[in-house]
Formats: C-alpha cells, structure tokens, sequence
C-alpha cells in the first residue's frame, strides 16, 4: 500500500506498541490509522476475498501498462526482403537507400 497523505503518515509515525496492543502515543490520534488497520484485517479475510473475487493488483498493473501504451509514439520497421547494404569507413556509417529499392532523396 502506498500512502501520499500527510496526515496518514504523521499519526503512522506516532503508532506504537502498547503491551499486547497498538496505539498512538499519548496526547496524538489514531483514527486513521485504526481505520487501515481494519481495512488490512478485512481485505485479509476468505469471506471479503470470496465476495470480491477482484485482483485489484493486476487491474493496476494492466491499467498502468495501458496507458503506457497509449502514450507512447508508434514505432515500427519496415522490411520489403531485400539485403541492406552497409558500407562502414571506420568514421561514418553509410545505407544505401536506392539499393533497396527506395528512390534517392535530392535536397
């Protein structure tokens, strides 16, 4: 779980142990925090689980993938089969574009 709140995580900071127990420190609150606490018991439940039968993890995933997708340029190669000519002089690296049967541009 990953927790942007500032609140959240200020009374995360003041949560201690307590004999057998957990609470707040004294004079800070635990009310948010009780509340993960709960929601983490629930969510770890067969009943809760069965009921659900959703994998909100994988929908996150695939979702976050998706949009990566989606905002990535399209790219893609060609091929038409013939051999690409290359010619290496050691400095530059030459393709000859007619050789493959694409006609030579002329700027």
């Amino acid at each position: 779980m990953i927790i942007n709140d500032f609140d959240t995580i200020n009374e995360m900071n003041t949560f201690v142990r307590v004999r057998d127990s957990y609470a707040a420190e004294e004079g800070s609150n635990d009310d948010i925090v009780m509340g993960l606490v709960l929601f983490s018991w629930l969510t770890a439940q067969s009943f809760f689980k069965d009921s659900t039968n959703i994998d909100i993890r994988k929908m996150m995933l695939n979702e976050q993938n998706m949009l990566i997708d989606e905002t990535m340029t399209p790219f893609g190669f060609i091929e038409n089969g013939l051999q690409e000519e290359v010619e290496d002089d050691g400095e530059d690296r030459w393709h000859f574009a007619e050789k493959r049967g694409y006609p030579m541009s002329r700027l």
